[in-house]
């Protein structure tokens, strides 16, 4: 199957990820976990078909300097559809699907790396 994905994604950082800044006690690195909804257009036998999908992962980020970033992400996407994998395994067991039930599910695992284009904040004179 050939497939083509859209979406849109929140991540909730378990710590105040960033440099600098002591007093918002800013650690470098920061594991979150993400959710999201999508869209899955796919291909395969010459048919071609398209489903929502909702992405649900966690992932770990670092920060190696002011602007550089590096991660890594695991996320389990579920489409709301049960043709993802072509006609022959749509319903291999006789099981009728419906909206929450025997649809298909995929991964993906990413390394990234990112920088910041953004000017950084003016410091601010905050006091303890």
């Amino acid at each position: 199957t050939t497939f083509y994905e859209l979406g849109e994604m929140v991540e909730f950082n378990f710590f105040n990820y960033g440099m600098g800044e002591t007093y918002r006690k800013l650690k470098r690195i920061s594991p979150y976990i993400a959710a999201g909804i999508g869209m899955t257009v796919w291909s395969i036998d010459g048919k071609t078909g398209a489903a929502f999908n909702i992405p649900l992962g966690v992932g770990l980020k670092y920060k190696l300097s002011q602007r550089w970033n590096i991660g890594f992400e695991f996320l389990m996407k579920k489409t709301f559809s049960d043709r993802l994998d072509g006609e022959q395994l749509k319903d291999p067991y006789g099981i009728k699907s419906s909206f929450m039930k025997n649809t298909d599910w995929y991964s993906t695992m990413s390394l990234t790396i990112s920088y910041e284009f953004s000017k950084r904040c003016a410091v601010c004179n905050y006091k303890d």
